[in-house]
């Protein structure tokens, strides 16, 4: 992730309504889940989900980062359970009962291994919990900005797990109010050759509200449901 967007990236993450709309996904996606249950956020950034899953009763939350200065993040914040590491090359740090990776998977240029190397890290039936960017379409300068390798489709995604030792669970695509505007945007920059920015643009206390709102009907739906199409996909998976 190229610096001044990493700086913008940290000074958003807890209000940004795409961050927020995530996080509540997730928060549904652990509902039945033990408060004692051994979670590890993989790519933990400024640990604000691990504050979040905190705030929800899990006790026991750890996370990792490759970012020194995310790191140093949590820890300005209180957070003591992070390290500096890999998330291509994890240490051992025993064995979780949940993984969380958001937005992790597609900065990682053997994604296949990761996966395979995560799978060591949780316990037997222990879950993971995937989130990455959806449909080459898609692909923009925020991707550049971000060093994205790829982004993925569902049925990618799900045959990948499955091949590296995972049963998924549930699957969809996520956040999709905003995939047509967003596909329509991408067809446009490249009939006209612009080169536009990245996606964290700001917005008033009111469209981000609205924006987070919209979120949360989509993931309630999503609880009952797949969506056919969005920005992203998440998927549920077990280890086996």
């Amino acid at each position: 992730m190229k610096d001044e967007y990493y700086t913008k990236y940290l000074a958003v993450e807890r209000d940004y309504w795409w961050f927020k709309g995530r996080r509540d996904m997730i928060l549904r996606l652990l509902r039945r889940t033990r408060r004692d249950a051994r979670i590890l956020d993989i790519g933990c950034s400024g640990g604000i989900l691990m504050e979040s899953l905190a705030k929800a009763g899990f006790t026991d939350v750890a996370g990792i980062d490759v970012s020194a200065r995310s790191i140093k993040e949590c820890r300005r914040r209180g957070i003591r359970k992070v390290q500096v590491m890999d998330a291509a090359r994890p240490r051992s740090l025993g064995k979780f009962d949940v993984l969380i990776a958001s937005d992790v998977l597609e900065h990682i240029k053997d994604d296949a291994l990761a996966l395979e190397r995560w799978r060591t890290l949780l316990a037997p039936g222990g879950r993971l919990i995937l989130f990455v960017p959806a449909f080459n379409l898609l692909w923009s300068p925020h991707d550049d900005a971000n060093m994205h390798h790829r982004r993925y489709t569902r049925r990618q995604l799900v045959l990948m797990l499955r091949r590296q030792g995972y049963a998924p669970l549930k699957s969809s695509y996520w956040n999709v109010a905003l995939f047509f505007p967003m596909a329509l945007a991408r067809l446009l920059q490249r009939a006209f050759h612009s080169k536009g920015g990245d996606q964290l643009h700001e917005t008033g206390a009111m469209v981000n509200a609205f924006l987070t709102g919209l979120l949360s009907v989509e993931n309630s739906l999503i609880e009952l449901i797949p969506m056919p199409v969005g920005v992203s996909v998440m998927v549920l998976a077990r280890a086996l």
